[in-house]
């Protein structure tokens, strides 16, 4: 399995201020015994700590088990699958073979960091053993890394892949006897992989964090075979690597993210206050703040009434689903927006084709789709973009449909 041998690593870069949550970050610092700046920022190899939890910090309802339900996933027919253990019975003839099984829950949205291990039992013939994370549509006839939104860490060679079947050298080979952890990092966007407990460095940055991943496993050649471990419950069956650890580590790179973080002025959160009441339209209270909290410093403008009341009229036409007048209305408020930020604009015609497939208008979708989203999409983000938009014509209740989140509230507040 060939690689592309450009990589670049960086070290950690930081949080952004806006990524953290108040609740994930109080849910995993209190599931600490210690949490304070003085914790490794690197996790050891060895055997976890006793600890008082019983599963991952923040991670209840995550995955427990393989998804082996072979209606639903037809390369089962090449997977034998016992408990937690996989094996592959396959020909492993060629790559139309590749089979891979994913686990029965994804990663929950209110898990900070989720780590997983996975121990190879055999490394079979070859060992084109894949292991990563990857969302719910993606086809399971692959190795993890292979499809888009997919990513992998592969045995045979070391390399990892994203969305392609050419790699890129990171790691070294695993094998028999070996044993591989994953770390998904949701505060600073990663995904790193371990050998035997030795962290080998992020391999993926800027994760979005759009869809939930489920952790992934793929196969390619016979008796290739594995145990997993999700961690859910650790009081029987606990982590090899240094789970605690792990979370100290991205404790300890919080606490220097929010420390480094400049503060602006002294009067930081009376000027939250006031830009918060600002742009929802809460005027006369903000001039009170301003007037008295801030001294004066801070008046609401008829300039700053106008602008706030027009970018409320685009919100509320993106939550109504009327995303072309909020597009109108946005050109209308900063013209030119579309020409500076083609990706924003790319977005709110793709909503456009959500709204006329979720109101069953499917010739006016398809001409829609034809006529101005298909010449639109200009980079690869617009068109993973469409693929998942034009997947809701599949589903007779798209809201339901693994791109249903496309048509919710929350995505179109988002995107508001």
């Amino acid at each position: 399995m060939s690689g592309n041998p450009e990589y670049t690593s960086s070290r950690y870069r930081g949080a952004s201020i806006e990524t953290l949550s108040v609740r994930n970050v109080s849910s995993l610092i209190g599931g600490l015994a210690s949490t304070g700046p003085t914790s490794p920022a690197h996790p050891r190899p060895g055997v976890v700590p006793s600890t008082n939890t019983t599963m991952q910090v923040g991670c209840e309802g995550g995955p427990t088990a393989w998804d082996s339900t072979p209606s639903q996933h037809p390369s089962l027919r090449y997977l034998e699958v016992t408990g937690l253990r996989v094996k592959y019975k396959g020909p492993g003839s060629d790559d139309r073979d590749a089979a891979s099984i994913r686990a029965n829950q994804p990663i929950p949205k209110g898990c900070p960091v989720f780590y997983f291990e996975v121990d190879i039992v055999n490394k079979g013939r070859d060992g084109y053993i894949g292991i990563g994370l990857s969302v719910k549509d993606v086809k399971l006839d692959r190795l993890p890394g292979w499809e888009p939104n997919s990513y992998g860490y592969h045995g045979d060679d070391g390399h990892v892949f994203n969305g392609r079947g050419t790699g890129r050298p990171y790691g070294p080979m695993y094998t028999t006897g070996d044993w591989v952890g994953v770390i998904y990092d949701r505060f600073e966007r990663t995904i790193t992989f371990t050998k035997k407990g030795f962290q080998l460095g992020p391999a993926f940055q800027n994760v979005p964090d759009t869809n939930p991943y489920y952790p992934t496993v793929g196969f390619r050649t016979p008796d290739e075979e594995i145990i997993v471990n999700f961690g859910d419950d650790l009081d029987r069956r606990p982590f090899k690597g240094d789970y605690r650890s792990i979370l100290d580590g991205v404790v300890s790179n919080l606490y220097r993210a929010v420390l480094s973080t400049k503060v602006p002025s002294e009067n930081v959160i009376p000027e939250l206050v006031f830009d918060y009441l600002q742009h929802h339209g809460y005027w006369e209270t903000a001039q009170i703040v301003g007037r008295d909290i801030l001294e004066g410093s801070r008046t609401v403008s008829e300039a700053s009434k106008k602008e706030s009341a027009a970018l409320c009229g685009v919100t509320e036409y993106v939550m109504r689903g009327d995303s072309s007048k909020a597009l109108e209305a946005a050109e209308a408020l900063k013209p030119g927006l579309s020409q500076r930020n083609p990706g924003i604009a790319f977005a709110l015609k793709a909503q456009v084709l959500c709204e006329l497939i979720h109101e069953k208008k499917d010739n006016e979708a398809m001409q829609y789709g034809r006529e101005v989203l298909l010449s639109a999409s200009k980079t690869p983000e617009d068109r993973a973009l469409l693929d998942k938009t034009l997947s809701l014509f599949a589903y007779k209740d798209p809201e339901n449909s693994p791109n249903g989140w496309l048509l919710s509230a929350s995505h179109k507040k988002e995107l508001a």
